[in-house]
């Protein structure tokens, strides 16, 4: 069932009810507020996790990421690793995080250009040496049900290069952590990482 109400050329105010019961309040395409299925009313904000330095180790876990999350922001400050492997994301359930069946290809740009592909997980970019320090965000947001799509686009904020990356990826459930990873026995060895989501 959709519902306009006082709707104009511009889509000024939409009610949206879905097959589950939600509805949801929008505004040119944004939605302002929601009432999940079970009367809950959540108005849109964005919440931050909490930062994790990126000092040693090869993963980094974020849980607890409640349901109804549609975009997950993942902020890079200057993460490094002691090799030349790219970082990559992995999303998961409440069964464990998806460790296979990505779609997802990173590539680099800048004195020179490669790509790389991967089924195990988000690439944030391709190559790079042990100085590089990864910087920027990448966003991982909802195509509807748990089918999830990542894209980013990396600053190396020690030479001239950017790294970019995409994929997507079918959840068998509702999505509750992130991984950032190493792709290979690499260690992180500088910065920070932090999440963000938006209902």
């Amino acid at each position: 069932m959709t519902c306009k109400i006082n709707a104009d050329t511009t889509d000024g105010l939409k009610i949206v009810s879905d097959t589950s019961g939600a509805v949801e309040i929008q505004t040119n395409g944004t939605t302002v507020a929601a009432i999940n299925s079970n009367g809950t009313v959540v108005i849109p904000t964005i919440t931050n996790g909490t930062a994790v330095a990126t000092t040693s180790g090869t993963a980094v876990d974020f849980t607890g990421i409640p349901s109804g999350v549609k975009r997950i922001s993942m902020m890079f400050n200057q993460v490094s690793c002691n090799g030349t492997a790219p970082r990559l994301i992995q999303i998961g359930t409440s069964s464990g995080l998806v460790t296979s069946g990505y779609i997802s290809s990173g590539a680099f740009a800048g004195a020179g250009q490669g790509g790389l592909t991967s089924t195990a997980g988000f690439l944030c970019g391709n190559g790079g040496a042990a100085a590089d320090k990864t910087v920027g965000i990448a966003t991982i947001q909802t195509l509807g049900g748990n089918v999830w799509a990542m894209s980013t686009a990396n600053g190396d904020g020690t030479a001239n290069y950017i790294k970019v990356g995409g994929g997507s990826i079918t959840l068998g459930g509702v999505l509750d952590r992130v991984r950032l990873s190493t792709t290979s026995s690499a260690t992180f060895d500088h910065g920070s990482v932090n999440i963000a989501w938006e209902y």
